[in-house]
């Protein structure tokens, strides 16, 4: 399907996006940038749960095979 596989390159691009933060040195709030206000660790969780609850389950329940976890992404 077209569809889910569009979808699996957006969901790979964000979880690239989410191991290279992962893989620096941790920031405090506005330590990273000045608009920041979460550290690294929570806005993972939060961008992970989003994820999953905003786009992967939706993606599902329409029936679009999308890959979630993407392997190697921690």
């Amino acid at each position: 399907m077209l569809v889910a596989k569009r979808a699996d390159l957006a969901i790979k691009a964000s979880s690239r996006q989410w191991k290279a933060l992962r893989d620096k040195p941790k920031a405090k709030n506005a330590e990273a940038h000045p608009l920041g206000w979460m550290e690294t660790e929570p806005y993972l969780a939060l961008a992970e749960r989003s994820m999953q609850t905003l786009v992967v389950d939706r993606f599902r329940t329409r029936g679009f095979p999308v890959t979630w976890p993407v392997p190697g992404r921690g």
